[in-house]
């Protein structure tokens, strides 16, 4: 697989990092917050400062599915998933299998998770190409990019692992209207910023 887009933030020659050795580097406080990194196969990569209209649209996934699923699910904005032993990736909104200790003790690992939504506007091209082969390579069942650029929603489903990508990719615009594997019919317009 080719490495992020984006420059990685500590790039180590013949290293990678583990999701172990990751999260130590958390807990020690050598990274924190300000940081703003995630671990995309073994690599600590940036992340883009989130906009107005990216964090309108994530508060916006926020209501719209815990006005739909109450507290069926687990939903998390931006925080970390673990989907290899080199994969942390932290996307803009998660539904996953509810659990009482909220993960406490552990991200949420593929076998958890319903849905992966990326909210792109510049980092479109990484969510498609990159991101989306991470998830098909973890076997996420349904994974959408809310891409605010274009304004539409891109829908990804039936991942190969093998193939390293996504069998089966729809794209919708203001207007339209889908069927989701997890969430039944939805509106385009009902999840655009």
């Amino acid at each position: 697989m080719t490495k992020p887009i984006s420059a990685p933030y500590i790039e180590m020659e013949d290293f990678t990092w583990t999701v172990e050795q990751y999260n130590r580097l958390i807990d020690a406080g050598i990274l924190t917050p300000d940081n703003k990194v995630e671990l995309l196969e073994g690599a600590l990569v940036k992340k883009i400062t989130i906009n107005e209209p990216h964090a309108a649209c994530v508060d916006g996934l926020q209501e719209y599915f815990y006005d739909k699923f109450g507290k069926q699910f687990t939903l998390r904005s931006e925080n970390p998933i673990t989907l290899s032993e080199t994969s942390a990736p932290e996307p803009g909104f998660v539904v996953c299998t509810r659990r009482e200790d909220r993960y406490r003790n552990a991200h949420p690992l593929p076998g958890q998770i319903e849905l992966i939504i990326e909210v792109a506007d510049s980092t479109v091209d990484k969510d498609r190409n990159y991101k989306s082969a991470l998830y098909a390579m973890a076997e996420i069942k349904e994974y959408w990019i809310i891409n605010i650029r274009d304004a539409q929603i891109e829908v990804y489903l039936n991942p190969d692992a093998a193939a390293e990508a996504y069998l089966e990719v729809r794209r919708f615009r203001v207007g339209e209207s889908f069927e989701s594997e997890f969430n039944g019919n939805t509106l385009v317009d009902d999840l655009l910023p």
